[in-house]
């Protein structure tokens, strides 16, 4: 609701502006409207944005955090191209890590954390 009065707002403004104080009711109307629905299509759009991007990177929390934790935070994209989510972390082979482009030092830190960590998540 505040963007379609910020935006009617903006839009009345814009058409005294441009046009003096000389404005006819119409014209003031639809530069009002227009600049409304304007407005509130860019914000709607830009929410909808955020909203998707944070439903895809829930999927990396875990890959996030060990990608941090071994100073590897480069290559999350690789890993988010890859689509190499949480749940595949268990599955990773050395070929899976070659096909995202991940360089030897960087697959053998990868897998060897998951090989450790699966194995303190089985002991409890």
């Amino acid at each position: 609701m505040l963007i379609l009065v910020s935006g009617s707002g903006a839009g009345l403004a814009y058409s005294f502006v441009s046009q003096g104080f000389k404005v006819r009711l119409a014209h003031a109307l639809l530069t009002a409207a227009g600049s409304a629905f304007v407005m509130s299509g860019t914000v709607y759009k830009g929410n909808e944005i955020i909203r998707s991007r944070n439903a895809q990177d829930s999927f990396y929390t875990e890959a996030r955090a060990m990608l941090s934790k071994l100073s590897l935070e480069d290559y999350e994209k690789n890993f988010k191209k890859g689509h190499l989510t949480d749940y595949t972390l268990p599955l990773l082979t050395d070929s899976d890590l070659k096909e995202v482009n991940i360089p030897p030092g960087a697959r053998l830190l990868i897998l060897d954390h998951i090989k450790r960590y699966h194995k303190m998540v089985n002991r409890k």
